[in-house]
């Protein structure tokens, strides 16, 4: 047997008992940058509990702090930013005590107020063309410092740091065609409060294509295989189309093919009558590129013959 405390420990069940923590704030509310005390105080015995005490700004880990001859573990930052935070406290146990969790102390970092404004060029825009987003950051108290994030709707389009003079930009060439909600969103820091913009309508409009067509014999005699080659380009920009292209011989259709990674699609036609033939690339477009169509003719020889 062991005595512990004055009290005989039988067997294999370990007095160890869960020692009360409690976890107190040097201040709060308090002015953003504030250097700020968390104490927190283990209450143990005969014994008094040994090692360390992790403190935790919800789940995220603010440091690690040796617990004093007298039971506490003291945590000094000044890096916590402008909003609320709910700080716990929590310890791993030792040979003589189990582990333990303090209560919530709900820590409020007050900050100077901002204002976000958003612009965007150009408006309207080309799906998948580059859009700049600029957005500028103020305060009466200040030139904030951190990030902005440019959003559409509930999804991220990019992050920019702000620059001396509380500005920030990004560019993207992402969007489809469609109609957008962007807002610029200013992160706080450990002085400035949140703010966001108010909300830019985007419209994003289709591109237009042009579509060529090309035959590898013209003119071919009955029965020669031709090559039609049909490229689709984008009128504006760099993008490239996808999508489908069908070949039409006036208003019959002689086959439907994808468009490779180049806006390229190939048929090989051996099939045409003896005569002249009007063929019609259609390009049928796509979310964020408009149809077109090429057309050429295409002559078809009778098959030479010697007597």
């Amino acid at each position: 047997a062991r005595t512990v405390c004055k009290t005989i420990d039988m067997g294999v069940y370990e007095l160890r008992p869960h020692p009360p923590m409690i976890l107190v704030t040097s201040q709060s509310p308090a002015p953003g940058g504030s250097a700020l005390v968390f104490t927190a105080q283990l209450t143990g015995n005969c014994n008094m509990p040994t090692g360390t005490v992790t403190f935790f700004d919800s789940s995220i880990p603010m440091g690690t702090a040796q617990i004093n001859s007298s039971g506490a573990a003291i945590l000094d930052t000044a890096l916590l930013v402008v909003g609320k935070h709910n700080i716990t406290a929590t310890y791993p146990g030792d040979f003589n005590f189990e582990d333990s969790t303090s209560n919530v102390v709900v820590q409020i970092i007050t900050g100077d107020p901002t204002t976000t404004t958003l612009t965007i060029t150009p408006n309207p825009a080309s799906a998948l063309s580059p859009i700049a987003m600029s957005s500028v950051v103020i305060s009466p108290y200040g030139t904030p410092t951190g990030s902005v994030t440019f959003v559409a709707s509930a999804t991220s389009l990019a992050t920019a740091p702000l620059d001396g003079n509380g500005k920030a930009s990004a560019t993207v060439s992402t969007l489809g065609a469609g109609t957008y909600s962007i807002s610029a969103i200013y992160t706080a820091d450990t002085r400035f409060q949140s703010s966001s913009s108010a909300p830019v309508q985007e419209k994003v409009i289709g591109i237009d294509t042009v579509t060529t067509l090309r035959s590898s014999l013209n003119p071919a005699a009955v029965g020669q295989a031709i090559a039609f080659t049909v490229t689709v380009k984008s009128a504006q920009g760099t993008a490239l189309p996808t999508g489908a292209v069908t070949l039409m011989d006036a208003t019959t259709s002689l086959a439907t093919a994808p468009l490779n990674a180049d806006g390229v699609a190939v048929f090989n036609i051996a099939t045409l009558a003896f005569g002249s033939h009007t063929l019609t690339a259609r390009y049928a477009g796509s979310a964020n590129f408009y149809p077109s169509s090429a057309t050429l003719t295409e002559a078809v020889t009778l098959i030479p013959t010697q007597l």
